[in-house]
């Protein structure tokens, strides 16, 4: 991915925001791209390796992160 489909990638991405000095993931915006890709774009857009690591005290199951994206994206429609 170039660096311009990167940066595209991040500013459609509610969940990625710049922090201090680094890129930040809000867990509670991510659907780990549920609803978009069939698996996390970050960690495949990212372009350093092995930086992107799952949270082992969050874990959400499928139907979880689908409710956060309905919720998220489709709220007024509900």
């Amino acid at each position: 991915m170039s660096p311009e489909q990167l940066i595209g990638y991040v500013g459609i991405c509610k969940a990625i925001s710049m922090g201090a000095e680094y890129y930040q993931i809000d867990a509670d915006r991510c659907t780990e791209c549920i609803g978009h890709y069939d698996r996390p774009t970050c960690q495949q857009v990212c372009p350093i390796d092995h930086t992107i690591i799952a949270d082992p005290q969050r874990v959400e199951s499928h139907d979880a992160l689908w409710e956060k994206f309905v919720l998220l994206h489709h709220a007024d429609r509900l």
